[in-house]
């Protein structure tokens, strides 16, 4: 929650100067679900209208699940404070769905977020819906010479990164499976259709090394034994 408080809305680069000279507050959105792999590659976040209301879900990675609540926290802080400052309207009027119970921190909640909170333990993603015609409302800071800069460096910035951030998804992809032994970096290349020679030259071509994306799954493997299982320390660690 107070991570989500201290980003302010121009601290995202391109994206955040888009946002803030988009015409309406849907055309900001829209925006923002477009190009949020810049800013926030751990979550997507879709845009759903039903002619009265648009409702936006936010949906962390699977593999980040034991962060998902953390997460979420602070994407939909910051995403209430978008809101208001590109609007100018009480966060009041919005409505927030939370995939879990009541936390231990509940009352804390409306320090942080201004909008109805709902608890939704079923639920899979976070919902935050807008009141019928505040998709519409014009952005304040609304400037098309600005946006039409944001909006073609933002789409640079993305067609230069996509082809590492695809490549290092679907290595984590691969090495994300709890079951078996550790795929060594041969298999990973013929699972994704690569020789091993291109798999390394797409790794070094992007300034990465397969040595610290194993490394890193491995890391992020002990670290959820460790904190969602009684299994010994020296179990997991030989693991």
């Amino acid at each position: 929650l107070e991570l989500g408080a201290a980003a302010q809305v121009l601290s995202h680069g391109p994206l955040g100067l888009a946002a803030a000279a988009s015409g309406t507050l849907q055309d900001a959105l829209t925006l923002i679900a477009r190009y949020l792999g810049l800013r926030a590659p751990w979550l997507t976040l879709s845009l759903h209208n039903d002619g009265a209301r648009l409702a936006l879900v936010l949906t962390p990675l699977p593999e980040l699940a034991a962060s998902r609540r953390t997460l979420l926290e602070a994407a939909l802080v910051m995403l209430e404070q978008l809101i208001v400052a590109l609007s100018a309207r009480d966060a009041a009027e919005l409505v927030i769905e939370l995939p879990w119970a009541p936390p231990d921190w509940a009352r804390h909640y409306a320090s942080y977020l201004r909008a109805h909170c709902r608890f939704v333990p079923a639920a899979t993603v976070a919902r935050m819906t807008l009141p019928p015609g505040l998709a519409a409302a014009p952005v304040l800071s609304a400037d098309p010479a600005a946006l039409a800069y944001a909006r073609a460096e933002c789409q640079r910035r993305l067609a230069e990164g996509a082809a590492g951030r695809e490549l290092r998804a679907a290595i984590r992809l691969q090495l994300a499976d709890p079951r078996g032994p550790w795929p060594d970096a041969a298999t990973v290349a013929r699972r994704l259709g690569r020789s091993l020679r291109s798999f390394h030259r797409d790794l070094a071509a992007e300034g990465i090394r397969w040595q610290q994306l194993l490394d890193e799954a491995r890391c992020e493997r002990a670290c959820v034994l460790l904190t969602e299982t009684r299994r010994p320390i020296a179990e997991i660690a030989l693991e």
